[in-house]
């Protein structure tokens, strides 16, 4: 049995408190690529940066690992990124820090920083569109995702030495929790937020015992009855980490709820998912500078 343990329910927490948590880690930024690849058989697995040949500019995705880390599963959505016309940087938080899959002790304030900072290396070339860069993150990525996204007083100032927190053009969460442990019982993550930053596309399924949509989907109607450009999709039958064919059956525990944490590769969701993806940014990112 694979066991994501304490550390990452902590980490969850955290990501309720962030004034909290500021001190809790000093930041020691990771380093990115200096050049992109192009060919995208030869994008890395861990931290890594592609475009699509040509001088651009072009909308470009900064991409946001699970507690299993950046891995295979995670570069084919770089790869698939960049047939769709999109400069990738895949952000792996973890590896850097020695932090191994599904202990996931790197706190949600670093992770933030880390996707503040790929997207200022992003802004750095020409050949990127800086008024369409989006974020996109799977499992607790989309979590982070879901938190930039949001717009609130409980959204405190990073900790000294951190980057500025900024909106993104778009941001999509990928079976993302919204919901977690806190010290007075549990949170959403859009709870005390007043709104979007950017719009917002969450893909759950029903059967993901850890990102519920029971939890989710009345966070985000009241979002969109407030205004909020959001939309979701609850796929039926569907466990968390429906694309991870490299972790295909494995089971985890649920670090939110308790108990276990099953998943389920599923082919034909996966390229549903991808789709909509595509689709969202496309239309969410559409125009140039």
């Amino acid at each position: 049995m694979i066991r994501l343990g304490s550390r990452f329910a902590a980490a969850l927490l955290a990501s309720f408190v962030f004034i909290a948590e500021a001190g809790a880690q000093s930041y020691v930024p990771i380093a990115f690529p200096d050049q992109p690849v192009e060919n995208a058989n030869e994008l890395a697995t861990g931290t890594a940066f592609g475009k699509p040949a040509g001088a651009g500019p072009f909308p470009a995705l900064v991409i946001l690992e699970s507690c299993s880390g950046a891995t295979a599963d995670l570069r084919r959505w770089g790869q698939s990124a960049m047939a769709q016309g999109y400069v990738v940087m895949v952000v792996d938080s973890m590896g850097p820090r020695g932090s191994t899959p599904r202990n996931c002790n790197v706190s949600p304030l670093i992770r933030i920083a880390d996707a503040m900072n790929a997207r200022a290396r992003l802004e750095s070339f020409p050949f990127v569109d800086k008024a369409r860069i989006g974020v996109l993150g799977f499992s607790v990525g989309g979590h982070i995702a879901q938190i930039i996204a949001a717009d609130g007083t409980r959204r405190a100032s990073p900790a000294p030495g951190m980057p500025a927190l900024r909106p993104f053009a778009a941001a999509a969460s990928i079976y993302g929790p919204c919901i977690g442990r806190t010290p007075n019982g549990m949170q959403g993550v859009f709870e005390d937020a007043t709104g979007l930053n950017e719009p917002l596309l969450a893909q759950l399924g029903d059967a993901d015992t850890q990102a519920r949509p029971a939890e989710c989907v009345p966070q985000y109607e009241k979002m969109k009855t407030a205004g909020a450009d959001i939309d979701w999709v609850v796929y039926p039958g569907i466990t968390h980490c429906f694309d991870c064919a490299g972790l295909n059956g494995m089971v985890a525990v649920d670090a939110i709820h308790g108990g276990s944490l099953l998943f389920r590769y599923d082919a034909e969701i996966t390229a549903t998912a991808e789709k909509r993806l595509f689709a969202f940014f496309a239309a969410k990112m559409k125009g140039g500078t």
